[in-house]
Protein backbone atom coordinates (compact mmCIF):
# COMPACT_ATOMS: atom_id res chain seq x y z
CA UNK A 1 0.00 0.00 0.00
CA UNK A 2 1.31 3.34 -1.04
CA UNK A 3 1.73 6.32 1.85
CA UNK A 4 2.96 9.00 2.75
CA UNK A 5 3.78 11.10 6.14
CA UNK A 6 0.93 13.30 5.10
CA UNK A 7 -1.23 10.17 4.65
CA UNK A 8 -0.68 8.71 8.00
CA UNK A 9 -0.99 11.96 9.79
CA UNK A 10 -4.62 12.64 7.95
CA UNK A 11 -5.54 8.84 8.99
CA UNK A 12 -4.02 9.56 12.55
CA UNK A 13 -5.89 12.89 13.00
CA UNK A 14 -8.85 10.78 11.55
CA UNK A 15 -8.52 8.65 14.30
CA UNK A 16 -8.74 11.04 17.13
CA UNK A 17 -12.18 12.88 14.86
CA UNK A 18 -10.85 15.57 13.99
CA UNK A 19 -12.49 16.12 10.94
CA UNK A 20 -10.82 19.35 9.57
CA UNK A 21 -6.98 18.94 9.23
CA UNK A 22 -5.01 21.61 10.63
CA UNK A 23 -2.61 23.12 8.18
CA UNK A 24 1.20 23.70 7.79
CA UNK A 25 0.56 27.35 9.59
CA UNK A 26 -0.60 25.40 12.56
CA UNK A 27 2.16 25.41 15.48
CA UNK A 28 1.61 21.67 15.62
CA UNK A 29 2.40 20.91 12.46
CA UNK A 30 5.93 20.16 11.88
CA UNK A 31 5.61 18.75 15.93
CA UNK A 32 3.21 15.98 14.04
CA UNK A 33 5.46 15.00 11.32
CA UNK A 34 8.53 14.78 13.47
CA UNK A 35 6.02 12.64 15.54
CA UNK A 36 5.16 10.33 13.04
CA UNK A 37 8.90 9.91 11.97
CA UNK A 38 9.45 8.57 15.43
CA UNK A 39 6.53 6.59 15.57
CA UNK A 40 7.78 4.93 12.25
CA UNK A 41 11.12 3.66 13.10
CA UNK A 42 9.21 2.56 16.78
CA UNK A 43 7.16 0.61 15.39
CA UNK A 44 9.90 -1.31 12.81
CA UNK A 45 11.70 -1.84 16.30
CA UNK A 46 8.64 -3.10 18.00
CA UNK A 47 8.94 -6.57 16.06
CA UNK A 48 10.78 -8.66 13.35
CA UNK A 49 8.63 -7.69 10.68
CA UNK A 50 9.40 -9.95 7.72
CA UNK A 51 8.71 -7.31 5.25
CA UNK A 52 11.38 -5.09 6.52
CA UNK A 53 14.32 -8.17 6.94
CA UNK A 54 17.44 -8.37 5.60
CA UNK A 55 19.79 -10.87 5.22
CA UNK A 56 23.56 -10.19 4.10
CA UNK A 57 27.42 -11.25 4.79
CA UNK A 58 29.32 -8.44 6.05
CA UNK A 59 33.20 -8.42 5.26
CA UNK A 60 34.94 -6.85 8.26
CA UNK A 61 38.75 -6.89 9.30
CA UNK A 62 40.11 -8.32 12.45
CA UNK A 63 36.55 -9.15 13.51
CA UNK A 64 35.30 -5.88 13.28
CA UNK A 65 31.85 -5.50 10.93
CA UNK A 66 30.62 -2.12 9.41
CA UNK A 67 26.87 -2.16 9.75
CA UNK A 68 25.26 -1.46 6.74
CA UNK A 69 23.70 2.01 6.64
CA UNK A 70 20.36 1.02 6.52
CA UNK A 71 20.61 -1.13 9.69
CA UNK A 72 18.05 -0.23 12.09
CA UNK A 73 17.46 -3.43 14.78
CA UNK A 74 20.14 -6.81 14.93
CA UNK A 75 17.89 -10.34 14.90
CA UNK A 76 20.67 -12.44 14.13
CA UNK A 77 24.27 -13.05 13.85
CA UNK A 78 26.37 -16.44 12.63
CA UNK A 79 28.89 -15.43 15.71
CA UNK A 80 28.00 -17.05 19.03
CA UNK A 81 29.01 -13.91 20.83
CA UNK A 82 29.44 -10.36 19.49
CA UNK A 83 28.89 -6.82 21.27
CA UNK A 84 27.51 -3.96 19.34
CA UNK A 85 29.45 -0.78 19.29
CA UNK A 86 28.24 2.29 17.30
CA UNK A 87 28.00 1.33 13.88
CA UNK A 88 30.18 -1.43 14.08
CA UNK A 89 29.64 -5.08 15.22
CA UNK A 90 32.65 -7.15 16.93
CA UNK A 91 33.16 -11.16 17.21
CA UNK A 92 35.60 -13.71 16.91
CA UNK A 93 34.42 -14.66 13.18
CA UNK A 94 37.31 -13.67 11.00
CA UNK A 95 36.92 -11.83 7.99
CA UNK A 96 33.19 -12.65 6.99
CA UNK A 97 29.98 -12.80 8.88
CA UNK A 98 26.09 -13.55 8.19
CA UNK A 99 23.83 -11.23 9.92
CA UNK A 100 20.26 -10.96 9.59
CA UNK A 101 18.90 -7.50 10.53
CA UNK A 102 15.51 -4.84 10.32
CA UNK A 103 16.27 -2.55 7.51
CA UNK A 104 15.24 1.35 7.35
CA UNK A 105 15.09 1.29 3.73
CA UNK A 106 11.59 0.63 3.72
CA UNK A 107 10.52 3.79 5.34
CA UNK A 108 13.26 5.99 3.89
CA UNK A 109 11.26 7.02 0.57
CA UNK A 110 9.12 9.08 3.26
CA UNK A 111 11.84 10.61 4.66
CA UNK A 112 11.39 13.72 2.36
CA UNK A 113 7.56 13.36 1.86
CA UNK A 114 8.12 10.75 -0.19
CA UNK A 115 5.54 7.37 -1.29
CA UNK A 116 6.96 4.24 0.41
CA UNK A 117 4.49 0.59 -0.28
CA UNK A 118 4.72 -0.83 3.22
CA UNK A 119 2.16 -3.36 4.33
CA UNK A 120 -1.59 -2.34 5.77
CA UNK A 121 -1.47 -3.95 8.18
CA UNK A 122 2.04 -1.87 9.83
CA UNK A 123 0.94 1.40 8.14
CA UNK A 124 -2.27 0.48 10.79
CA UNK A 125 -0.09 -0.10 13.48
CA UNK A 126 1.80 3.67 12.53
CA UNK A 127 -1.42 5.53 12.27
CA UNK A 128 -2.49 3.71 16.00
CA UNK A 129 0.29 4.39 17.83
CA UNK A 130 0.46 8.11 15.73
CA UNK A 131 -2.67 8.81 17.29
CA UNK A 132 -1.88 7.94 20.65
CA UNK A 133 0.97 9.84 21.01
CA UNK A 134 -0.93 13.36 19.10
CA UNK A 135 -4.17 12.46 21.47
CA UNK A 136 -3.00 14.53 24.32
CA UNK A 137 -1.58 17.22 22.10
CA UNK A 138 -4.87 17.71 19.91
CA UNK A 139 -7.50 16.89 22.38
CA UNK A 140 -5.68 17.39 25.84
CA UNK A 141 -7.30 14.22 26.83
CA UNK A 142 -5.26 11.56 28.45
CA UNK A 143 -7.84 9.04 28.89
CA UNK A 144 -8.59 8.86 24.93
CA UNK A 145 -4.60 8.84 24.90
CA UNK A 146 -4.81 4.98 27.59
CA UNK A 147 -7.54 3.95 25.37
CA UNK A 148 -5.79 4.46 22.06
CA UNK A 149 -2.75 2.87 23.64
CA UNK A 150 -5.21 -0.54 24.36
CA UNK A 151 -6.26 -0.55 20.64
CA UNK A 152 -2.45 -0.31 19.30
CA UNK A 153 -1.75 -3.11 21.72
CA UNK A 154 -4.93 -4.97 19.60
CA UNK A 155 -3.94 -3.56 16.29
CA UNK A 156 0.02 -4.91 16.95
CA UNK A 157 -0.90 -8.28 17.82
CA UNK A 158 -3.11 -9.00 15.09
CA UNK A 159 -0.71 -7.05 12.67
CA UNK A 160 2.52 -9.23 13.75
CA UNK A 161 0.37 -12.48 13.17
CA UNK A 162 -0.47 -11.65 9.87
CA UNK A 163 2.80 -10.68 8.86
CA UNK A 164 4.26 -14.10 10.79
CA UNK A 165 1.40 -15.66 8.21
CA UNK A 166 1.95 -13.58 5.07
CA UNK A 167 6.01 -14.39 4.96
CA UNK A 168 6.02 -18.12 6.12
CA UNK A 169 7.00 -20.93 4.02
CA UNK A 170 3.91 -22.97 2.57
CA UNK A 171 1.57 -20.87 4.82
CA UNK A 172 2.63 -22.37 7.66
CA UNK A 173 2.60 -20.05 10.92
CA UNK A 174 5.61 -20.10 12.91
CA UNK A 175 5.72 -18.60 16.22
CA UNK A 176 7.43 -14.54 15.52
CA UNK A 177 10.81 -14.57 16.72
CA UNK A 178 10.02 -12.22 19.73
CA UNK A 179 8.76 -15.17 21.26
CA UNK A 180 11.62 -17.73 20.00
CA UNK A 181 14.27 -16.10 22.05
CA UNK A 182 16.23 -15.83 18.37
CA UNK A 183 15.05 -19.35 16.89
CA UNK A 184 12.25 -18.95 13.94
CA UNK A 185 11.85 -21.85 11.92
CA UNK A 186 13.50 -22.43 9.07
CA UNK A 187 14.92 -19.12 8.59
CA UNK A 188 17.53 -19.82 11.09
CA UNK A 189 20.06 -22.73 11.30
CA UNK A 190 19.00 -24.89 14.44
CA UNK A 191 21.46 -24.61 17.62
CA UNK A 192 22.44 -27.77 18.78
Amino acid sequence: MNISILDIREEAYEALGVTELPGCEHPHYEQSLKIIKGVLLRCLEGHSWYFARKRVTLSGNDGVFALPDDFLLLLWCSAKSYELLGRELRCFAGNCLEVLYISRSCVDALENNGVADLPAYFIECVVCKTSERLAVIVSGSMDKKLSLHKLYDVVLDEAKLVDVRQYASNGRVVAPLDAMMGVDGDFFPPTY
